[in-house]
């Protein structure tokens, strides 16, 4: 089994085109995924890295995994959610989730299915 994740953003601005990118990622229990993360220089020019979307595979079935995410995230909501706290989620078989940053007027979108 293997986890698709399909990322995208969403923007409050008027014509506003998203962009998608698909990544399929090998199983394994235990394993931090790193699917979005967001690199700049400090003002000293240091690097910094600020995680966006990483998670753990917690749990791992024969038609389920459930995970851990380091960043709360709305879930499958058709809004935005600015109070969501949930961080640990089931994906099962042929039945996606959505997650969403808690974020106004600019976010990202990441879809999460298991594929066998």
């Amino acid at each position: 089994m293997k986890i698709k994740v399909i990322s995208s953003n969403w923007s409050g601005e008027r014509n506003y085109i998203p962009k998608e990118e698909e990544t399929l990622y090998e199983i394994q229990l235990n394993k931090k995924y790193t699917v979005k993360a967001w690199e700049f220089s400090d003002a000293e020019g240091n690097k910094r890295k600020v995680e966006i979307f990483s998670f753990e595979i917690t749990q791992i079935g024969d038609d389920y995994i459930s995970i851990h995410c380091f960043q709360p995230f709305s879930h499958n909501e058709e809004d935005i959610n600015l109070t969501g706290k949930k961080q640990d989620f089931t994906i099962n078989i042929n039945k996606p989730i959505r997650l969403i940053t808690l974020t106004m007027d600019y976010g990202d979108i990441f879809t999460l299915s298991l594929v066998k």
